[in-house]
């Protein structure tokens, strides 16, 4: 039972202690994702306490979530090559932890990076395969943001049909939750798809209508898009004080991105409105400096070693995609048995918690019961047997009185004396419940005191000196002790003081660590028996018998006092 809760015990300690680490892993990871598009040095800083929370805790999940992060600070750095890095070893530990949920972000996330490096069709395939992941998970918000980067990179790969598609369902989906940011994202969509057939006039009510739902100005990456193309349509249909009012707006929400490819469009649109407007100097001023935004976009160099690992990604997510077909076949059976073993071994936990819990308590309640009997049962023995040894005693004492002859009637008082002496040992027993550990100092300071009392001692005319070490012993020698005591001390009350006036009696009791030292002693006189050591007294044999009986070295000095001392060991 013991090693059962012991077991328990550690377990419990160490599920805590993993808890304690997997608390502090999610809450320095939330922090991240708080501040790393506005501060990545302290996003570093954190990413750094959360690789070391990562490598203690060493699981699937852990180092899936770790990756994932470290890619979304590399991406914010505009470092695409270890974002893909970070990404590919996030998505292989996903895999081993099999949460389609954070797959489907994983590879949402890679599918950004082929993106942004114009590498639209395998941003399409990892866009469908996220889509796949969420429709696994059954997060429908997540469905409808991946969707909309799927239509989003359709649009880019020119695949029109597919996109309007995606924008149109999710501009009512996006409706019915009263998200209308994201119906005007969608309406943005459609409105520049219709652009691009050149449908100018339903592509001006679209991107009015997108207007409508929101102003933009919070997030000025889409205010450029919306009113740079609000400034090509109205120039295509020669209303060119709006197509330049437009332009110079996009213009200025190019300037808070600060991006040479936005910077060049404005350029090339204001171009196209001056030249539209016979303002030949302006348009070629606009042109001028869209060439030379060209020049310096191709200057730049974007995702350098994308490449390679974008190569050896490709070839290992190709073989996986098979293996994921046929996992979606399976899925709901699987997530039917998970489900089902997760829910028994819960029972089985709480009812073997319960079932420990319940039998600690009975046995713990039948135990206390067992005590409270003992010490009931010890104490109605004590008392039954000191009541009996009374009994015996008074049975003698009215023999004593019958009895003529002196001798006889010695013997008789002498066996009485002996047996109350044992009903006053067992009445000093009659308090201790433990018989393993009783206080032998206590127990002598009773006996001496109450047999001083017995045999109405005058204290002006003899005095009890006591010393006593703190000493305990067990039954088996106590009752020994108690009996030489008694007989050495009633000896000394009846026959030592005689022919003395005043006198005193000691008694000292003495550890010795491994052995016990008891002395007991009078300063009355005792000429009428010279050797005590060779006596052959009653008394004399039962202070012999129980010494033995404590293995003890008894030894007997009568000059000038007398005393008793006895050296025996502790067990």
């Amino acid at each position: 039972m013991f090693k059962r809760i012991l077991f328990i015990f550690c377990l419990t300690l160490f599920t805590s202690h993993l808890w304690s680490q997997s608390e502090e892993f999610e809450k320095t990871y939330a922090a991240i994702f708080n501040i790393v598009w506005d501060n990545n040095d302290s996003a570093h800083i954190y990413l750094n306490q959360l690789q070391t929370l990562k490598n203690k805790i060493n699981k699937p999940e852990f180092n899936a979530k770790f990756f994932n992060v470290e890619g979304v600070v590399y991406y914010t750095e505009s470092n695409f090559v270890q974002a893909f890095a970070s990404y590919q070893k996030a998505y292989d530990e996903a895999k081993i932890w099999g949460d389609h949920f954070y797959t489907g972000r994983i590879l949402n996330n890679l599918a950004a990076c082929y993106s942004i490096s114009d590498d639209r069709s395998h941003a399409i395939e990892y866009f469908e395969m996220a889509n796949s992941e969420f429709i696994l998970a059954g997060d429908i918000e997540w469905q409808k943001n991946v969707q909309y980067n799927l239509a989003c990179a359709y649009y880019m790969e020119e695949e029109t049909a597919k996109a309007d598609s995606l924008f149109l369902s999710l501009e009512q989906q996006y409706l019915s939750d009263s998200n209308y940011v994201f119906a005007g994202y969608c309406v943005i969509g459609h409105g520049d798809i219709l652009k691009d057939a050149g449908n100018y006039e339903a592509a001006l009510e679209t991107y009015q209508k997108a207007l409508r739902y929101h102003n933009y100005e919070d997030d000025p990456e889409t205010a450029y898009f919306l009113h740079v193309n609000l400034a090509q349509v109205y120039g295509e249909l020669g209303s060119i004080d709006l197509a330049l009012s437009e332009a110079h707006l996009s213009e200025n929400f190019a300037a808070q991105i600060q991006l040479t490819k936005n910077r060049l469009i404005v350029a090339q649109t204001l171009s196209f409105i001056h030249k539209k407007n016979s303002q030949l100097d302006s348009a070629l001023y606009y042109a001028d400096l869209a060439y030379a935004l060209n020049d310096s976009l191709k200057n730049e160099t974007y995702l350098a070693d994308f490449a390679d690992n974008e190569t050896q990604f490709n070839i290992k997510l190709k073989n996986e995609t098979i293996a994921l077909q046929d996992e979606n076949l399976k899925i709901n059976e699987d997530h039917i048995f998970l489900m089902r073993v997760v829910i028994i071994a819960l029972i089985l936990i709480l009812f073997t918690i319960f079932y420990l819990v319940f039998r600690m308590y009975k046995q713990r309640k039948k135990l206390k019961r067992l005590i409270e009997d003992k010490e009931v049962l010890l104490r109605e023995i004590h008392h039954r047997v000191k009541n009996n040894m009374q009994v015996v005693s008074s049975l003698l004492n009215m023999h004593v009185r019958k009895v003529e002859d002196e001798g006889s009637k010695k013997i008789l008082e002498d066996g009485a004396e002996r047996i109350q002496a044992m009903a006053l040992i067992q009445k000093n027993l009659y308090p201790h419940s433990d018989l393993k550990h009783i206080s032998l100092d206590d127990y002598l300071k009773n006996l001496s005191q109450q047999l001083f009392d017995n045999y109405n001692i005058h204290k002006e005319k003899i005095t009890l000196k006591t010393y006593f070490d703190p000493i305990h012993v067990d039954i088996d020698k106590l009752i020994p002790i108690g009996l030489i005591v008694n007989e050495i001390l009633c000896n000394s009350f009846k026959h030592a003081f005689k022919d003395v006036h005043q006198g005193e009696i000691t008694l000292k009791l003495i550890d010795f660590d491994a052995r016990i030292q008891l002395e007991i002693g009078d300063s009355g006189s005792m000429k009428s028996i010279p050797n005590l050591e060779s006596a052959n007294s009653l008394g004399m044999k039962f202070i012999r018998i129980f010494s033995h009986k404590l293995q003890a070295d008894l030894n007997i000095i009568q000059h000038p006092t007398t005393s008793f001392i006895l050296n025996f060991s502790k067990k």
